[in-house]
């Protein structure tokens, strides 16, 4: 009897400290951005879980073949490792999102480590570029009551996406993520990619399929008179 209402009041604190907010946040679109306005003809391209020393250069590569911007949410730890790195995504006109020091997971964290996952990442990106950061996306875009009320307090911006294009599953191909991103895009969509396998659920070399897709991706927004923009000029 007592194992069951302890239980009960894991699950309810569990729910209120962490479940809840991410529901009100992911259903209810509450406090975040998962969308971009519509009626402009304008989609933002986002990568996360980098810097990665394989495969974001050669997406950078193929951003400036076609002369297009994206955002980076990129992983404290891995820029601390890659500052050159990062400020080459800043040198050639694209923006940083932090993405967390670690990678965390922020149901499992409390206030204080929640607060070291978040400003351990800020501190480290502004060190690299000189720049302060202004846009945040949590890993697996999942959030507890306390990561909300430090975002509000520091005057970060949360992003998420619209649509995901499953690249980082064993079973993507070049073809599968470009034909998920091309079937489901619309004006206004915030499309979110990869640029590194080494965090936990990744497929490895999933990036790589998705250097491959990337061009077919662009030329595909293209011949639907979709504009790919950074976040700021959305």
């Amino acid at each position: 009897m007592k194992t069951d209402i302890f239980i009960k009041i894991v699950f309810l604190i569990l729910f209120a400290y962490a479940i809840a907010p991410t529901a009100i946040i992911r259903l209810g679109r509450v406090g975040a951005v998962s969308r971009a306005p519509k009626g402009n003809g304008k989609v933002a391209l986002t990568f996360d879980d980098g810097p990665d020393p394989r495969y974001t250069p050669q997406i950078l590569d193929v951003l400036s073949l076609y002369q297009v911007k994206a955002c980076f949410f990129v992983v404290g730890s891995k820029a601390r490792n890659q500052p050159e790195l990062v400020r080459r995504i800043v040198r050639e006109g694209h923006e940083i999102g932090n993405h967390g020091l670690g990678h965390k997971v922020l149901w499992l964290l409390g206030p204080c480590a929640t607060v070291r996952e978040i400003a351990g990442a800020n501190r480290i990106i502004e060190e690299i570029t000189g720049e302060g950061v202004r846009l945040y996306r949590p890993a697996w875009g999942l959030f507890n009551i306390f990561s909300i009320y430090y975002c509000r307090l520091k005057a970060l911006q949360v992003v998420l996406w619209t649509y995901m294009s499953w690249d980082w599953v064993k079973r993507a191909t070049p073809e599968s993520i470009t034909r998920k991103v091309l079937d489901r895009v619309r004006d206004g969509t915030i499309l979110v990619l990869h640029d590194s396998d080494s965090t936990p659920g990744a497929a490895e070399g999933g990036p790589a399929r998705v250097v491959a897709a990337l061009p077919h991706i662009l030329d595909g927004l293209k011949q639907r008179g979709l504009q790919v923009v950074p976040w700021r000029k959305l």
